[in-house]
């Protein structure tokens, strides 16, 4: 999915790639105190206004994270953006992950491991590295309602990380 979603025809709502939260039981992917979703579309008004409308569904973390939803609106008037809102809807755009391309970092090879008692296989994932230490993690997407567990990174050297979920 590379971190966007399709909002209504034309509107994307893009992600930044999240954090992890270990709660002690389980890993969940989260954002931290504030998150910038920038969204694309087309006015149908000329005068530049436009009211945006989100139903969401969030979680609430300390100790635990508790299942939260809002209907939110926010009415935006023509020539109100700053250089400020500029910069920080620019620097959300480029937390966005990309989608993969022919250079690092990109995923090389995806292995199933052997049915579980319970019929789940385990996933192993091989990251080709740019090289360097910069940071690197893995998150999956799968289809609408399912739930896949966080990959943990199991090893990494320069040009390569290989994970397993």
């Amino acid at each position: 999915m590379c971190g966007v979603v399709a909002c209504r025809p034309g509107a994307r709502l893009g992600f930044p790639a999240p954090l992890r939260y270990d709660d002690g039981t389980s890993t969940s992917i989260v954002y931290q105190n504030r998150v910038i979703l920038p969204v694309d579309f087309t006015l149908d008004q000329t005068d530049g206004s436009a009211t945006l409308y989100a139903d969401v569904l969030f979680g609430v973390c300390s100790d635990i994270c508790v299942p939260a939803e809002a209907s939110l609106s926010l009415s935006v008037p023509p020539q109100q953006d700053t250089l400020q809102h500029r910069m920080a809807i620019t620097s959300a755009r480029l937390a966005i992950p990309r989608p993969q391309g022919d250079q690092p970092p990109r995923i090389s090879r995806v292995v199933a491991g052997p049915t579980d008692d319970a019929g789940e296989r385990g996933l192993t994932i091989e990251v080709a590295l740019a090289g360097g230490n910069l940071a690197v993690d893995l998150f999956a997407q799968g289809a609408d309602g399912s739930y896949n567990e966080v990959p943990r990174l199991i090893e990494r050297d320069g040009t390569r990380a290989v994970a397993h979920r």
